[in-house]
């Protein structure tokens, strides 16, 4: 059994630092690395908040999701 989180349900993500709202749609995973400096791929997560701020973070810092249905 697996826990399948649909990325386009994701509203908002927990990081140490408090709960962070996602704007609908820019929730992403994918490769994250710094440009140029490049080595270390690691999985991370990118979304948009309701601020107009963009936030990028390795995909290991999030410590929950809050999604606006069951995964399924």
């Amino acid at each position: 059994m697996s826990l399948k989180i649909d990325i386009d349900r994701v509203k908002s993500v927990l990081l140490v630092d408090g709960w962070h709202e996602v704007a609908d749609g820019s929730f992403w995973v994918e490769e994250y690395e710094f440009d140029p400096v490049g080595g270390g791929q690691l999985t991370g997560a990118i979304w948009k908040e309701a601020t107009g701020t963009w936030i990028a973070s390795p995909l290991t810092a999030l410590l929950a999701v809050r999604l606006d249905a069951p995964p399924g």
